[in-house]
């Protein structure tokens, strides 16, 4: 049984130029009108050697000093989860954050207008990373916390029992807020 490596001429090897030097020599000599199973099974060899130097797969396997032909795959690398991408969008806004309430805020806004939330599953598994980050985090961000109970309706969710774990906290915190900043307003005479 001869393997695509043997139809090439070659040794095993995730060398393309290697594998396309010894297609072209091959090919030159190989006439389609002539044998067209043989140029078949040339293009098919190419197409395989090609495939292994590619992502890993071999379908051959090296026992003593003959190869037999095996079905082999490097696993696939895992989709990310709802909760990764979720996690992932919550960590960019965290990090953002630390520099500047504005820059997260912009970021949170970017998610929302690329799509990046138009996924029901994602957009809830962030929401429930989200409002479990702005209980705890110090100081409070309320320009955040704003934008993203504005997004979520949060406002209009407290009347109702699918409420999230944390929600009246969060609200409680940007009711304060806004409190804070109508007093300082207030003192400086610009209300």
């Amino acid at each position: 049984m001869s393997t695509f490596w043997d139809i090439l001429g070659i040794e095993p090897t995730e060398d393309k130029a290697i594998i396309k030097r010894a297609y072209a020599k091959k090919v030159k000599k190989a006439n389609p009108e002539d044998d067209p199973d043989a140029f078949q099974e040339l293009r098919q060899a190419y197409e395989q050697a090609i495939e292994y130097a590619d992502d890993g797969t071999s379908p051959i396997k090296n026992i003593g000093n003959s190869f037999l032909k095996i079905n082999y795959k490097k696993p696939k690398q895992l989709q990310p989860t709802h909760q990764d991408l979720a996690y992932k969008l919550q960590q960019t806004i965290i990090k953002q954050l630390k520099q500047s309430e504005i820059e997260a805020c912009l970021v949170f806004h970017q998610a929302c207008t690329i799509g990046d939330l138009d996924n029901l599953a994602i957009e809830t598994e962030f929401e429930k990373t989200i409002l479990k980050t702005l209980t705890t985090i110090e100081p409070f961000p309320a320009k955040l916390a704003l934008a993203i109970a504005a997004f979520f309706q949060w406002n209009k969710r407290t009347k109702h029992t699918s409420c999230p774990k944390g929600l009246n906290s969060v609200l409680t915190k940007i009711a304060k807020h806004k409190q804070q900043t109508y007093a300082y307003l207030k003192s400086v005479n610009m209300v």
